[in-house]
């Protein structure tokens, strides 16, 4: 899988203590980790690779430090060329727990065939400081239905946070029946302060908010907000070959942008 940076595999079923060396007990001592394992070990640089199955999260998982994660292995490649075509990984929040969050990213992210399902509030949050995260061939469904008010911050699916040096490129990803029912929870996907987000053969459906959601009423500062697929803030934004079909949202607020 490349020289260099250290290569991690992880399973579904995988036993605690593997040092992630092998997709197998070789009984050599090399064995597959946990995913909490291995997002310990990994250092920045690092590569983590997982065998397509559901990963339910006891935890949501945070890390300080960038690193590859790639999905949708059947446990018997040799590089990633190998994968079958549609092959995904699932990150399986329950409605309980949260997904993934990168904080203070300086260096390259890499999130590849990855689905993120059913996260309490929010599947992905990366605070980019400088850094270019790279999206690519991930789905994000039915996220974040029953959220409360204690994320308010925009992103019910995807926040990223950055500064003016910071790139976000998302090609051949799905957000669909992503859906909020709590005013104040802004868009599926909200990008502030970059340097450019680019958007290539996404498709957004069903996003926004719920059908069933309450409406009306005001909330921060006189607005109501809530739903939509897509919100930018400071940050130039291209899109190309994009789908946008039976998104929903109530209102927007006067300094940002949406798109449903």
């Amino acid at each position: 899988f490349g020289a260099g940076a250290a290569t991690y595999r992880v399973t579904p079923d995988a036993v605690a203590g593997g040092n992630g060396q092998a997709w197998t007990d070789d009984g050599a001592g090399n064995a597959p980790m946990t995913l909490a394992e291995a997002v310990v070990a990994a250092n920045t640089g690092d590569t983590v690779l997982l065998k397509a199955g559901t990963y339910v999260l006891d935890e949501g998982i945070a890390l300080d430090k960038s690193v590859e994660i790639r999905g949708g292995f059947a446990g018997t490649e040799c590089s990633i060329d190998e994968r079958a075509p549609d092959a995904v990984t699932t990150i399986d929040g329950n409605y309980e727990k949260n997904g993934l969050a990168f904080k203070n990213a300086q260096t390259p992210l890499t999130i590849e065939r990855m689905r993120f399902w059913r996260a309490k509030v929010r599947a992905l949050y990366c605070g980019l400081a400088g850094a270019r995260l790279d999206l690519v061939g991930c789905q994000f469904v039915s996220n974040a239905p029953n959220s409360g008010l204690e994320y308010t911050d925009g992103g019910r699916v995807i926040k990223l946070d950055g500064n003016t040096a910071s790139v976000f490129s998302c090609s051949n990803c799905i957000f669909r029946d992503n859906a909020a029912r709590v005013l104040g929870q802004r868009a599926a996907v909200h990008v502030s302060t970059l340097k450019r987000a680019e958007f290539l053969d996404c498709s957004f459906v069903n996003n926004g908010v719920a059908w069933d959601a309450p409406t009306g009423g005001q909330y921060k500062g006189g607005k109501v907000y809530a739903g939509f697929a897509l919100c930018v803030n400071d940050a130039p934004t291209v899109l190309t070959r994009c789908e946008f079909r039976a998104n929903r949202g109530i209102t927007r607020m006067d300094n940002e942008n949406y798109m449903s």
